[in-house]
C-alpha cells in the first residue's frame, strides 16, 4: 500500500483524501508515525462517514490536524488531544461534530467551518490565538459556548443562517474581550440577535483595533450599534460591508448621536456596499456619530 511506503520515509506532512462509502478506517501505522507534524484527511463523497478511532494513537510531534467532511464522535477529540501532546492547530471542515467540548492548554488556532454541531459545544482553550467559526444554513445546533479565551488575538464569526436556525445558546462575544481583531459576518437578522443577547454582558474591548462587520444594517439598527461601539474605545479601523439597504427601502430611522464612536484612535472607516445602496446616507450617519470626524478617513467602495 502506498501509504505504508510513504510512512517508511518518515514524512513530516501527510494528507489523505478518502472516497469510500463505509466507515472510515485508516492504517494504524498512520497514527503511530513519530515524524508527522501535520496530518489531514478528508472525505469526498456526499455522505459523512464515521471516523473509526484507531486502537493506538501516538503522534508526539503532531502540531496541526485538519479533518474534512467526516462524522466525529465523543472519543475523537479526547483521544487526539491526549495522544498529541503538542497539537497547536485544529481545523474541522463540514464535519458532523458529536462531541460536547474542546479543552486544550496547547491549542493556538481553532477553525470550525460549516460543521453540524449536534450537542451543546463548550470550548475552553486558554492559550488560543486565533478562532474562526462559520455556521452553515443547515446547522440546527443546541449552541456554542466559549469559556477560557484569555490569550485570543483574532476572532472571525460567520453566520450562514436564517432566524429559524439560530442555536438556542450562544456565548461568544462576552468571552473574547481581549481580541485585537474581530470579524462578524452573515445574516443581518442573526447578527442583530447575537448583539442584542451578548452586548449587555460584554466587557470593554480595550485591545480591539480592527472591526469588520458584514450584513448588519447600521442605519436601521443604530441603537444596537451605538451600544456596541461604546465598548470599543481604542478602535482604529472599521470596515462595514452590506451595511446600507437599497435606496428604495427608505431613508432609515435617523442618526447616531455625536460621540457614539468614542474611539480617539479611529483612523479609517471603509464602507463596502453593492450598487444602488444608500451609501451616502450611511456616510452621513457615521460622520454624525464620530466624536472628531475631521481626523477620520472614510472610504466608499461599491461592487
Amino acid at each position: 500500500m502506498w501509504i505504508c511506503h510513504a510512512l517508511r520515509c518518515n514524512p513530516r506532512e501527510l494528507e489523505i483524501v478518502y472516497s469510500g462509502s463505509s466507515k472510515l478506517h485508516m492504517a494504524q501505522s498512520i497514527f503511530t508515525c513519530a515524524s508527522l507534524e501535520y496530518l489531514g484527511f478528508q472525505l469526498v463523497s456526499d455522505e459523512g462517514l464515521e471516523f473509526v478511532i484507531p486502537k493506538i494513537i501516538n503522534l508526539p510531534r503532531l502540531r496541526s490536524l485538519w479533518v474534512g467532511r467526516v462524522a466525529l464522535g465523543e472519543e475523537f477529540i479526547h483521544t487526539f488531544f491526549s495522544a498529541c501532546p503538542i497539537l497547536e492547530v485544529l481545523d474541522l471542515l463540514e464535519c458532523d461534530i458529536g462531541f460536547s467540548d474542546i479543552y486544550s492548554q496547547k491549542l493556538q488556532s481553532l477553525i470550525i467551518e460549516r460543521c453540524y454541531v449536534k450537542k451543546m459545544l463548550c470550548i475552553s482553550t486558554p492559550n488560543l490565538d486565533y478562532l474562526e467559526i462559520c455556521f452553515r444554513k443547515e446547522t440546527v445546533a443546541k449552541g456554542v459556548v466559549l469559556q477560557e479565551m484569555g490569550s485570543l488575538y483574532e476572532a472571525d464569526f460567520s453566520f450562514e443562517l436564517d432566524i429559524a436556525n439560530i442555536p438556542r445558546e450562544f456565548v461568544l462575544l462576552s468571552k473574547i474581550s481581549n481580541v485585537t481583531s474581530l470579524r462578524l459576518g452573515g445574516s443581518g437578522v442573526v447578527l442583530k440577535a447575537l448583539l442584542e443577547k451578548e452586548v449587555p454582558n460584554c466587557s470593554t474591548f480595550h485591545n480591539l483595533t480592527y472591526l469588520y462587520i458584514d450584513g448588519l444594517c447600521i442605519i436601521d439598527d443604530f441603537d444596537l450599534v451605538a451600544r456596541f461601539f461604546c465598548l470599543l474605545p481604542n478602535l482604529e479601523d472599521l470596515v462595514l460591508r452590506n451595511a446600507a439597504k437599497k435606496i428604495a427601502t427608505g431613508e432609515g430611522r435617523g442618526d447616531l448621536a455625536r460621540g457614539t464612536l468614542k474611539s480617539k484612535c479611529l483612523k479609517t472607516v471603509e464602507i463596502q456596499c453593492p450598487e444602488g445602496s444608500n451609501v451616502r446616507q450611511l456616510e452621513r450617519v457615521l460622520l454624525a456619530s464620530i466624536e472628531d470626524p475631521y481626523r477620520v478617513r472614510i472610504i466608499l467602495s461599491s461592487y
